[in-house]
């Protein structure tokens, strides 16, 4: 890991990730839009569920509190108040969770240095998201540690109807990774050295907030990577 003075580029991607760093307010707004959310979910559920029960209910006993009974305004009134409380939860586990970025990047901006960090790797492998067909590279360092790159261009080219696989990435032995120290952002990184073979790419099982995180070391071991992420090769025209 060494430092070096910042160039005029990373500086100015770090004032637009300030700019666009949600302050408290907004943090405050996709807070409630999440609440509304969560809780609009929830009563669509509970609405289905009593529909079910009171259904059950009418045909075994001939009682009637379904939507139409004059109880319904008291328990449609229960649920809505049963189902705001785990979407309240929700949103202030979040708020709580949330790092405010932006002191950290205003103390990157004012040090003026990058952290770059060289990495070599003996071999890579590559899985597959089942949505847009997106690859996540894992890249084996030492002690059996996987480096984690996702391929932007081939999400792009999912997104857009086209082939995966026709993306242009490739990965190679060695990576310089270029971070800001305080908030840890990643400013640029390049591969050099000789190409990675990754093979047939593997469907990717975990669900996406599951995910592994970009440019970094992921917490599974490399020879666990198949068994705990994997489930089978690609199908055709995802890899």
């Amino acid at each position: 890991m060494t430092q070096r003075p910042m160039t005029g580029e990373e500086r100015s991607q770090l004032e637009e990730l300030l700019k666009s760093a949600l302050g408290a307010a907004k943090r405050l707004g996709v807070a409630a839009a999440n609440t509304m959310v969560v809780w609009l979910v929830g009563l669509v559920v509970l609405v289905f569920a009593w529909a079910a029960l009171a259904w059950g209910v009418r045909k075994m006993s001939g009682q009637d509190f379904g939507l139409a009974s004059w109880s319904a305004p008291w328990i449609a009134c229960a649920g809505a108040l049963a189902a705001l409380v785990p979407a309240i939860r929700s949103s202030s586990r979040w708020l709580r969770s949330w790092k405010d970025p932006k002191a950290l990047i205003r103390a990157d901006l004012d040090a003026g240095v990058v952290e770059e960090e060289a990495l070599t790797f003996t071999s890579a492998r590559r899985f597959q998201e089942p949505e847009h067909g997106g690859l996540f590279y894992f890249l084996r360092a030492g002690k059996g540690r996987a480096f984690v790159v996702f391929d932007h261009e081939s999400q792009d080219l999912g997104v857009a109807g086209k082939d995966p696989l026709g993306s242009s990435f490739r990965p190679c032995v060695d990576l310089v990774v270029a971070r800001s120290p305080a908030s840890q952002l990643v400013l640029a990184k390049s591969f050099l050295g000789e190409p990675l073979d990754a093979g047939i790419p593997l469907r990717l099982k975990a669900p996406p907030d599951e995910w592994p995180a970009e440019d970094e070391f992921c917490d599974i071991p490399w020879g666990e990577l198949e068994d705990r992420l994997g489930a089978g090769a690609a199908s055709p025209g995802r890899g």
